[in-house]
């Protein structure tokens, strides 16, 4: 019988030793990725809907008769009319707007007293069973003049709230009447929640948030902004920048692949390595100095070159390298045919890549949409949707940075919800790319 090696158990211990070092090591290089989106799931979530409240169909027939009647054009225009409906619409968003505020902190209020009772309660057996201190009467003092304040306000809440809907329906039945007489429609008929309505952060555009909201369900329906003009513009200058970058990447990656061993070839791998690991604030420094001082205007244009410059590395050596696992086989037999060189490379290398090329263009369409610090210096931003590409244009990655460092909350909610919609973006752009690789290697 041959016996095992002395060393064969220090080896196995040591090889499962190794394997469980790279599996944890693993684990931990994935865990700030899931926190990561997680997290932006988690805060940007709540943004994605808004919910219509009881009154929602009020604020939309008001807003839509105030449109009707500010037409000038209309032979039926009656300033008289449109003044006494925007009166009576700022009258209605004044009231819906503390009615919402109260009935939040109809809801709060028991919880924080109960909290302050609670507090109320240890503080007294503090003082009951190891004495009486200044710093502990001055607590005690402190919770009851707290929740004396918060039962103060409950009380006043109570009786404004009838108050208010008293209010609410007097004007609801003025404006009705005046929608019947001005135009011969009623506020019901005028005031439909449409689909739109529960997801204005897609159809919307920015809007100012009231001051006193603190979450996106103490605003009015019409006041509910969004980012739909920050889908367009970055949809706009992305695909502009992808539009600039294909062509030259493309046959940058043909000139790398069929003239490998060159001079030339060498400088131009080496410099799009260089330009590929270079910062993004540089590239849009560089495009700000080249671009928008010489125009001496930010347009989603000079965004687009911006980007364009970090898509041509990732374009360039993808199309490299799908280029040079095309069988050489292939080329020997169209050579065989009598193909000029120029001819097999454009209807036979090219068309076999295809699918590595275009996977090369999701994964630069995909670090282009991320990119914040170019925009930030060439676009300047706007707040409504524009379509032209010579203008100032949003884009969410900008949205996000803007309205993450606004004081309020609104805002802060919806650059959450940009992130998560990018986030988004760019696994999605990711997943296509993988399922046209797995669609090649097939």
């Amino acid at each position: 019988m041959i016996n095992q090696s002395p060393n064969y158990l220090r080896r196995r211990v040591f090889d499962l030793f190794m394997r469980g070092m790279t599996i944890v090591a693993t684990l931990l290089a994935l865990v700030p990725l899931f926190l990561i989106i997680g997290y932006v799931f988690i805060r940007g979530g709540s943004g994605l809907i808004y919910f219509p409240d009881e009154y929602a169909r009020y604020e939309i027939g008001v807003e839509k008769l105030v449109t009707m009647l500010s037409d000038r054009q209309d032979p039926q225009y009656d300033r008289d009319l449109f003044t006494q409906a925007r009166n009576d619409q700022s009258s209605l968003e004044t009231n819906l707007s503390t009615t919402r505020r109260y009935q939040e902190r109809t809801k709060a209020i028991p919880g924080e007293l109960k909290d302050l009772r609670a507090s109320l309660n240890d503080v007294s057996e503090r003082i009951e069973n190891r004495g009486a201190t200044p710093e502990r009467e001055a607590e005690q003092a402190q919770l009851a003049s707290q929740i004396a304040t918060l039962e103060n306000e409950q009380a006043t809440i109570k009786a404004e709230l009838p108050q208010l809907a008293s209010e609410r329906t007097t004007l609801i039945s003025d404006i009705d009447e005046l929608a019947r007489s001005a135009r011969g429609v009623s506020l019901d008929d005028l005031g439909s929640v449409g689909l739109r309505h529960y997801f204005p952060f897609f159809t919307e555009s920015a809007k100012p948030a009231p001051v006193m909201a603190t979450s996106i369900q103490q605003i009015s329906i019409t006041q509910v902004g969004g980012v739909f003009h920050g889908i367009v513009g970055t949809f706009l200058i992305v695909g502009a920048s992808l539009l600039i970058a294909l062509p030259i990447g493309i046959l940058a990656g043909v000139f790398l692949s069929e003239y490998p061993s060159t001079q030339l070839s060498t400088f131009i791998r080496f410099s799009t390595d260089v330009l590929s690991a270079a910062p993004s604030i540089i590239v849009g420094v560089t495009a700000y100095v080249l671009v928008v001082q010489r125009t001496k205007e930010f347009s989603g244009l000079a965004g687009s070159v911006a980007l364009s410059v970090l898509m041509v590395p990732v374009i360039t050596r993808t199309t490299e390298e799908m280029l040079k696992l095309v069988p050489t086989t292939v080329r020997e037999a169209a050579f065989g045919l009598g193909s000029p060189k120029w001819w097999l490379t454009l209807t036979v290398v090219i068309p076999a890549a295809m699918s590595g090329i275009v996977t090369g263009a999701l994964l630069a369409f995909a670090r282009a949409a991320g990119e914040t610090a170019p925009l930030l210096l060439t676009i300047l931003g706007k707040n409504q949707v524009t379509w032209n590409l010579l203008e100032p244009m949003a884009a969410l990655p900008l949205i996000t940075y803007k309205y993450t460092e606004n004081p309020s909350p609104i805002q802060n909610d919806l650059a959450w919800t940009s992130a998560l919609v990018l986030t988004m973006l760019v696994l999605l752009v990711n997943i296509m790319a993988r399922w046209v690789t797995r669609k090649r290697t097939r």
